[in-house]
């Protein structure tokens, strides 16, 4: 990727630096290793960020006067369809290893 790439879509490292942070938080979690106690504050952060910035293509989008409703959902559809499908077979093969 070039710079002119991350120029073009208004890349911003802050943002980048902020949910590579989250997603650490939240994997030092699920390995104990760093807690925050009650507070799932990784995925809070995550999820406010994805919102900034899935909201900002949105209006973006909206702007340029070529939003679609059909089309935001299309491709919201297939990008969680590759993990939902190494989900889906992960646990499948991990029942074959089940002796209960």
């Amino acid at each position: 990727m070039t710079d002119r790439f991350f120029q073009t879509l208004d890349y911003r490292a802050d943002i980048d630096g902020i949910r590579a942070i989250a997603v650490m938080s939240v994997v030092l979690y699920h390995f104990k290793i760093f807690t925050f106690g009650a507070w799932f504050g990784g995925v809070d952060v995550f999820f406010v960020v994805s919102g900034y910035l899935v909201g900002g293509h949105i209006l973006t989008q909206i702007r340029s006067g070529v939003f679609s409703f059909r089309d935001f959902y299309r491709k919201r559809s297939l990008r969680m369809l590759a993990s939902i499908v190494c989900s889906y077979f992960t646990l499948h093969r991990s029942r074959r290893f089940d002796y209960d």
